[in-house]
């Protein structure tokens, strides 16, 4: 197959700002498959329906560092919330983030 260099270039183009948009779109560093730390299921803190909602709440507290979601599904009150999504304390945010399948973690602030 022959492949047009100026077909690959824009292609090119268009999947770095798509990615480069993802990354620092509303000042939010997405760390895939990173933890900062675990959801406490015994602490009662809220949980949210969407990662959008979480961030929403995180935004408008000075306390909260960032957004945490846990493949894991959490049932409070006879709702289960598939992932578990919770907020992360400014304290947990800062903490060095480690490699986990189950998680993900969203900071404020660009990476």
């Amino acid at each position: 197959a022959v492949v047009s260099t100026q077909s690959t270039g824009t292609f090119l183009s268009v999947l770095m700002v798509s990615y480069i948009s993802t990354s620092i779109a509303g000042d939010w560093c997405h760390l895939p498959r990173k933890a900062a730390w675990g959801y406490d299921r015994n602490s009662g803190k809220p949980v949210f329906k969407t990662v959008e909602e979480a961030k929403a709440a995180c935004e408008a507290s000075e306390e909260c560092g960032g957004v945490g979601l846990d493949r894991v599904p959490y049932t409070v009150g006879g709702v289960t919330y598939t992932p578990t999504i919770y907020l992360l304390s400014v304290k947990d945010a800062a903490r060095d983030p480690y490699n986990n399948h189950r998680y993900d973690t969203y900071l404020k602030g660009a990476c």
